[in-house]
């Protein structure tokens, strides 16, 4: 049974239950009450008759004038003095004579041809004569009102109940209404709809309820947000971590090479597979960072000071075998300076936009470092296709490629830029780009030199 239906059928049970008692109580009292002083008034009534009969028969008992013509003549003259029916009998010969009480009076109620009325009667002794008074009055209107009444309340009671049903109606659609909007909204939030939302309308319980609601939804989505962030956050991890391997797996896929292929002196051959050590080490660490920096969204990493011939020194090192594959000519001019800077990371950021100018389609990539009064200035430039104006306030987005073809044949993911634009804000710098179709593309960005703790 629905809660409605409870709320409803309990008020109308209630209403009715009450009131019908209410009426009851009321008619029987008021009966009750009306017939005991009616019964009263008769009693009473009684006894002045007899008072009054037997007055008379005293005084005509004097006079030695007490037959039986007398004392029908005392009874009618009396009742016409008190405007009421009543009979005297002589009780002598009755059976049972001796077995009334002449101290007390009698009375019962009779319904005689539809009319009601009370009798009351008594024994009295008179000139040695055992008498019977009995007393007739009507109380067809006791019984007339209480039939009326009772109509009365018939009438106000089918009102009532009418009243009752359409209060009872609206109070059960306002009260369930907030409950049934509940229910719709939670199996729209379980299809789906997590954006569902009540508002509140009351300060009772189906408003706390409401608020609850609310709150709890709201709890959900953010926790549904933070898993999807989590997935989101692993997925990126997944993708940067395949794309930063490519280029020091290239170098070292490159030295392997030449170690398998060609004949080289003790000292190359060292060198070579130094460089293999070298990279397979900060590939490692790489991947424990970019865990702290995608994954844990860490912003705080310890920067050390380098000098940045020998970062550069380390970087040509890594990207020459790929450049020579290429058929692109990498030239370096790097000014001495020193910045504090994450190697491993700073590295990666470096790495990826040489990468991506050497994939630009030109022949020469040139990466510039001087330094500028405080700061020290980094630029790659190449001379290839460019990239569209529209297109290059997007390109740091997370999977968004401009060529989306030639992406999908360099095994591109989309995320070198937003994770160099992370990197970047972590040195507490920003990539700069200009680019024109057809010329090439500049990407700058500057760094402190060492001992300077201004942002930039």
């Amino acid at each position: 049974m629905k809660l409605f239906t409870k709320l409803f059928s309990g008020i109308m049970l209630i209403l009715a239950v009450s009131l019908g008692f209410a009426e009851y109580y009321t008619v029987y009292r008021t009966f009750d009450t009306t017939l005991e002083h009616e019964k009263d008034n008769a009693l009473r009534k009684h006894q002045l008759v007899k008072y009054a009969l037997q007055a008379d028969m005293v005084s005509a008992e004097n006079l030695e004038m007490l037959d039986e013509t007398t004392l029908q003549e005392l009874v009618d003259r009396t009742e016409d003095s008190f405007n009421m029916q009543f009979e005297l009998e002589n009780v002598e010969n009755m059976e049972n004579a001796d077995a009334a009480d002449p101290e007390y009076l009698y009375y019962s109620i009779q319904d005689e041809n539809g009319k009601q009325e009370i009798h009351v009667s008594s024994y009295f002794e008179q000139n040695d004569m055992q008498l019977q008074l009995i007393s007739h009055e009507n109380i067809s209107s006791i019984f007339a009102e209480s039939r009326q009444l009772q109509k009365n309340c018939g009438i106000v009671f089918l009102g009532t109940m009418l009243i009752g049903l359409i209060f009872s109606t609206l109070l059960s659609v306002k009260l369930t209404a907030p409950i049934q909007k509940l229910n719709q909204a939670s199996k729209d939030f379980a299809d789906g709809n997590y954006d569902r939302r009540l508002s509140v309308q009351s300060l009772d319980e189906t408003g706390e309820l409401t608020e609850s609601f609310n709150q709890m939804a709201d709890s959900i989505t953010e926790k549904m947000d933070a898993l999807e962030l989590a997935v989101r956050q692993r997925e990126d991890f997944v993708a940067s971590f395949a794309h930063e391997i490519k280029t020091p797996m290239t170098s070292i896929i490159g030295y392997a090479d030449m170690l398998y292929q060609k004949e080289m002196k003790p000292q190359e051959v060292q060198e070579a597979a130094g460089y293999i050590l070298n990279e397979g080490m900060r590939m490692e660490a790489l991947s424990f960072k970019l865990l702290e920096l995608i994954t844990l969204e860490r912003q705080e990493f310890l920067l050390e000071e380098m000098s940045m011939t020998d970062f550069f020194d380390d970087v040509g090192k890594t990207v020459q075998t790929n450049a020579e594959k290429r058929g692109v000519e990498l030239s370096l001019q790097i000014q001495e300076g020193y910045v504090r800077i994450e190697y491993d990371l700073f590295k990666t950021l470096i790495l990826n936009l040489i990468d991506n100018a050497l994939k630009s389609g030109g022949t020469n990539v040139c990466v510039t470092g001087i330094c500028n009064e405080q700061l020290y200035e980094i630029e790659v430039k190449d001379n290839g296709r460019g990239i569209p104006p529209e297109e290059i306030q997007r390109i740091t987005e997370a999977f968004y490629m401009v060529d989306k073809s030639r992406s999908r044949k360099e095994h591109g993911a989309g995320l070198g830029l937003a994770l160099c634009e992370k990197i970047a804000s972590i040195h507490s710098t920003k990539l700069e780009i200009s680019s024109k179709e057809g010329i090439g593309t500049n990407i700058r960005l500057k760094l402190l030199l060492s001992g300077k703790a201004e942002m930039i």
